[in-house]
């Protein structure tokens, strides 16, 4: 059995192209492209809050130490 020829238009270069899987095949992979990169982006953001949290926190406690003012 062969398989159907489909187009898909290519957004970066404004053409349509022969892909020879189908449409529910593509956007299957698409979905799991996105949310496999969602999850790294999510697990960076979390990291990088995790790090500005610490900053404050350590900023925050080492002025109440110092008995100075921050007017």
């Amino acid at each position: 059995m062969s398989r159907s020829k489909y187009e898909i238009f290519n957004i970066a270069t404004g053409e349509f192209e022969e892909m020879d899987f189908s449409p529910d095949e593509f956007f299957d992979e698409l979905a799991t492209k996105i949310a496999d990169e969602s999850s790294r982006l999510y697990d960076m953001y979390r990291a990088e809050r995790e790090i500005v949290e610490s900053i404050l926190h350590k900023a925050i406690h080492e002025g109440e130490d110092s008995n100075r003012s921050t007017d």
